[in-house]
């Protein structure tokens, strides 16, 4: 009988250590992470800098405005291109969030705080008849800018495919060396109401394939949306987007 005990206890042992092992082989995904190691980003067409992560891919377009005065572009994007070529599944299974900063420079014949406030002014109010819930315009100093006039807002889907995604926004403006420099932040707040039911954080995913292949599990980190179909999205909180929106906004400054 003792061997049988030794041997039932030694079974139990194994079976412990499987399932842990099986455990610490599931991955927990953070469905929420935007890669934020931020860094001062030189812009040197609009001689300003902003921070920037080193891995958001960044383009610049070099166009002219109505009146053929030069203009600059530069993007920050962090779409589903960044995120394809990060996939730590077999299948792209999860949706994660967007991230886009878009910074402006053109010339201009506005001058001085009243003609920033001015243009400022009519930015705000185009913004509460399209957007939702827009902040009170503020201003605030910036090293080597000046005053910076900034506001908030939330953008919503409208059409049916996109209707109850939500992101929040942060518009900042400026004036230097006779440029307007204007800078639009897009975060992804929570993804459309396709994705209905709520996951809670440690949440286990497991998604069935065909031809015998393994399934695919994993975790998610933090709490998240799941749509009938089975793939998983993020869900950020207002919070969170409007604390990097800040970080971005306190990070300008002039060349």
């Amino acid at each position: 009988m003792n061997w049988l005990r030794q041997f039932g206890v030694g079974l139990a042992v194994l079976v412990i250590q499987a399932a842990t092992a099986a455990a610490q082989d599931v991955p927990a995904l953070d469905l929420n992470v935007i890669p934020t190691a931020l860094r001062h980003t030189p812009l040197p067409d609009c001689g300003i800098s902003i921070a920037a992560d080193p891995v958001w891919p960044r383009t610049v377009e070099q166009e002219r405005d109505r009146s053929g005065n030069p203009m600059t572009t530069y993007s920050f994007t962090l779409g589903p291109e960044f995120w394809h070529e990060r996939l730590v599944l077999p299948l792209k299974v999860y949706i994660n969030p967007q991230l886009k900063v878009t910074v402006t420079c053109m010339d201009t014949t506005l001058r001085g705080s009243d003609g920033l406030a001015r243009f400022a002014q009519k930015m705000h109010e185009n913004a509460r008849g399209t957007l939702k819930n827009v902040s009170a315009l503020k201003s605030a100093e910036a090293q080597g800018l000046g005053s910076v006039t900034f506001f908030t807002s939330e953008s919503h889907g409208a059409k049916p495919e996109s209707r109850g995604r939500i992101a929040d926004q942060g518009h900042f403006q400026a004036l230097h060396r006779d440029r307007l420099i204007s800078v639009r932040v897009r975060i992804s707040r929570k993804p459309s109401s396709i994705y209905r039911k709520r996951l809670r954080a440690g949440a286990r995913v497991q998604f069935e394939r065909e031809n015998g292949q393994p399934p695919i599990v994993f975790l998610v980190k933090d709490a998240a949306r799941q749509a009938p179909a089975g793939s998983v999205s993020y869900l950020r909180s207002k919070a969170e987007n409007k604390a990097l929106i800040e970080t971005l906004r306190r990070s300008l400054r002039g060349g």
